[in-house]
């Protein structure tokens, strides 16, 4: 386990999840909406449930509740924040734990766009992408169709929620 500094409290998290060097470097993030965006992600979810890492590179969302229908009720999710954010790249890179499963005809089913290994080249730290893949966590992929520059992370979790609640539903793109 390591340790973080959140909130000027210590914390106990696995070392994967504060691990600083695989972290991309982010100095053209817009660090002051990052911290504008926690701020409202503490506020919808409650502050012991968010972490991030130093850099803004991620945003992890502990016990994030579910639509009904899967193996589990809650789950932790992992927001990548995109190089660039805030000046026009928007969030699209989430990861789930790997053993999550919806109902479907009967059956237990992996989500559609969920991908046990990332499929795409170059696009995250291939370091960040191995450590979240050797520690339980699959990749889905969501791409807003239209962002707009009002969109945040929350307004984000509640696309991933409305697509998590019919993702097998013929997505418009």
């Amino acid at each position: 386990m390591g340790r973080a500094i959140i909130h000027d409290l210590p914390l106990e998290y696995p070392d994967y999840i504060v691990k600083e060097t695989w972290l991309p470097n982010t100095t053209m993030r817009n660090i002051e909406r990052l911290r504008a965006e926690i701020r409202l992600l503490e506020e919808e979810y409650g502050p012991e449930k968010i972490v991030w890492a130093s850099d803004y590179s991620w945003i992890l969302i502990k016990d994030w509740k579910l639509p009904p229908g899967y193996n589990t009720t809650h789950i932790n999710v992992l927001v990548i924040v995109p190089d660039k954010y805030g000046y026009g790249p928007f969030y699209q890179d989430f990861f789930v734990p790997s053993e999550l499963r919806i109902k479907r005809n009967g059956n237990w089913a992996t989500l559609p766009h969920y991908f046990g290994e990332y499929p795409y080249k170059n696009r995250l730290d291939s370091a960040l992408v191995s450590e979240l893949e050797r520690n339980g966590w699959s990749y889905v992929c969501l791409h807003p169709e239209r962002p707009i520059a009002s969109d945040n992370i929350v307004t984000y979790l509640t696309q991933v929620y409305t697509f998590l609640s019919d993702p097998f539903r013929a997505w418009e793109r």
